[in-house]
């Protein structure tokens, strides 16, 4: 985002924190805001007037709460109105910054029935589910296909597998808004460990961990690091032991591999 789409996208967020902390019932005000994303992605003419920055703010904020009024709850129109009354670069981040806040949205709610890393471990576990199924990610990925059939398919794969908002949010990804599914899952995990303000690390393992070692690995990253970490572990059976960590920028490779290469490298030197 351009400078000014970002000062927009922070205001934006500080008023959401002040709504969502006010209890409100945050699956609807997430199901609120993905309605208004999907509208303004089919009305691009109502989204350039929305932005027309020749028109004051309190003339746009008026035309969504008009708009909006009966059709979302009371909440969703003051994010709505709030979001349309800032100046953005470009009207397409408008409805970028409602997505995100309907993301934070769905976060809040499963924040507080405390299946916070549930969901992140759900988004995580999916993208992989994605990966080693070239042709599932292709059929739900398919901007062809009616929206209808791709998320009947993903009833079938997560039906009681997932928690409601883990099924809400992938739902909103087969809309394909992003430039991808995997991009999109992507995005909606930094979104969200962005909201918790902690960072995620993937970690590579030959056995899985259990919850006292991801404890302490966790802890030790977020000591090295001064953030709190969200580990997604991948047990890889080309791991032969030790440990690979992938956070932010960084690669850390403790891996035996890894040590043998390391040790062979300086034996022909």
């Amino acid at each position: 985002m351009q400078a000014g789409s970002t000062r927009a996208l922070a205001t934006l967020l500080d008023a959401l924190d002040g709504i969502l902390d006010g209890g409100v019932d945050a699956t609807t005000l997430g199901s609120d805001l993905f309605a208004v994303v999907g509208m303004l992605d089919r009305e691009p003419t109502l989204r350039r007037i929305l932005t027309e920055p020749s028109v004051e703010s309190e003339q746009r904020s008026g035309m969504a709460r008009a708009l909006l009024d009966g059709k979302v709850s009371p909440e969703g129109v003051t994010v709505v109105a709030n979001a349309v009354s800032e100046r953005w670069s470009r009207s397409r981040d408008l409805v970028d910054g409602l997505e995100r806040c309907a993301v934070i949205a769905e976060a809040t709610k499963a924040a507080q029935s405390d299946q916070l890393d549930g969901l992140e471990d759900d988004l995580f576990r999916f993208g992989r589910i994605l990966a080693a199924n070239p042709d599932l990610r292709d059929a739900l990925s398919d901007r062809a296909a009616p929206l209808d059939a791709k998320r009947t398919l993903l009833d079938g794969l997560v039906e009681g597998k997932v928690s409601p908002v883990t099924k809400d949010l992938l739902d909103q990804l087969l809309v394909g808004r992003q430039r991808s599914l995997a991009a999109g899952l992507a995005h909606y995990q930094e979104v969200i460990a962005a909201r918790q303000q902690r960072l995620v690390a993937t970690v590579w393992v030959a056995s899985p961990l259990d919850d006292d070692q991801k404890a302490r690995l966790a802890e030790s990253l977020a000591t090295q690091y001064s953030h709190a970490v969200h580990l997604n572990v991948v047990v890889d059976e080309r791991v032969l032991g030790g440990v690979r960590v992938a956070i932010a920028d960084d690669v850390i490779d403790s891996t035996i591999e890894t040590r043998l290469a390391q040790a062979q490298r300086r034996l022909v030197r």
